[in-house]
């Protein structure tokens, strides 16, 4: 799987906003998202696909705006397991803590492209469940690996008890300074640069351990309604991820080249290059993302034609027409009127 272009779902932003804005009030949270490219609109709809490494940066800077270096695992301990979406569910629906393991491995794909969860042997009677990303050398990275921990625990705690505590807490980031107050936040050990990324230590035998109380509430799910959208997310090539950051950064009217590159982490030829070898130029991309989301936006709103060619980031309405008129063979004001718009999308 190409992980060049790493991508996430923006529910993994969590209560990071409500926490960053008790900390610094509503500014903190606006300079945070505009320091990494991302738009306050992903807060409105959550399953919005997000670039890994401005989710990162965006836990980092938070982290920096509220003066906390534990931030990230503020923003873990307020986070339902069950806010991570459907492939969580499945997971915990498993009957034996190693199932719900090995499901969360499988179909993280689901949430994120370029992150893994392993299960990996540290004793005799010990193992740790790890989760890293292919990131994980940034210096960023801290503050985004610590949220995933105490949500890891809690569903440890699914099986283990509500009282349950790891082992140790292994890091592979080095020690920031804070080690004590990080073992008093979480009762438990922490160790610093071990593994490949963050991840806490259980005893060998818990993994056979039984659910404990009721599933997680909802239809009983199977491999079946996941496995679609695991194929899905695994044979997609870069120029259904650049689109998925094009159409993000359509919310606030920037189309530059540039500032997609930036957001993915990589640079302007790096981004040229995957689109390439996808059969697609960024321009062409681009032109896709805007007709589409025009078409959406004339066929299921009231929104008058040339607020939709500003909001598609449009210099002027008559370079909107024509870009419409040469995607789709008729002017905006014709297929509004005539209804001529797919009616799939009106549904």
């Amino acid at each position: 799987m190409n992980t060049r272009v790493p991508m996430t779902t923006a529910t993994g932003i969590g209560p990071l906003p409500d926490l960053l804005e008790a900390a610094g009030g509503s500014r903190a949270v606006g300079r945070a998202f505009a320091s990494v490219g991302l738009s306050l609109a992903v807060l409105e709809d959550r399953s919005l696909r997000i670039p890994l490494p401005a989710m990162i940066d965006l836990f980092d800077q938070a982290a920096r705006l509220a003066g906390d270096a534990r931030f990230g695992l503020e923003v873990g301990q307020a986070m339902p397991p069950g806010d991570y979406g459907l492939w969580v569910r499945y997971a915990m629906q498993s009957h034996t803590l190693l199932g719900a393991l090995a499901r969360l491995s499988r179909c993280i794909v689901m949430h994120q492209v370029g992150g893994t969860l392993l299960v990996i042997p540290r004793s005799t009677d010990h193992v740790v469940w790890e989760y890293r990303n292919c990131l994980q050398s940034r210096s960023s990275a801290l503050q985004h690996n610590d949220h995933v921990l105490p949500v890891m625990i809690r569903m440890v705690r699914a099986y283990c008890g509500p009282d349950w505590t790891p082992a140790w807490i292994e890091s592979a980031a080095p020690d920031p300074g804070d080690r004590s107050r990080r073992e008093e936040a979480m009762s438990a050990p922490w160790r610093f640069e071990r593994g490949g990324g963050s991840g806490i230590a259980l005893p060998t035998a818990a993994l056979a351990v039984r659910r404990r109380g009721p599933t997680p509430p909802g239809a009983p799910l199977t491999s079946a309604e996941v496995a679609a959208e695991i194929r899905e997310r695994a044979s997609e090539g870069a120029g259904a991820r650049f689109a998925a950051i094009v159409a993000l950064r359509l919310l606030d009217q920037e189309t530059d080249i540039d500032g997609a590159a930036r957001i993915a982490g990589i640079g302007r030829r790096s981004l040229q290059r995957l689109l390439e070898d996808d059969g697609i130029t960024y321009r062409a991309l681009l032109n896709n993302v805007r007709m589409e989301r025009a078409r959406a936006l004339m066929s299921e709103t009231e929104l008058p034609l040339t607020q939709i060619g500003h909001t598609l980031g449009y210099s002027d309405q008559a370079h909107f027409t024509r870009a419409f008129r040469r995607h789709f063979g008729a002017a905006p004001s014709r297929m509004r009127l005539g209804r001529l718009i797919d009616p799939a999308a009106a549904d």
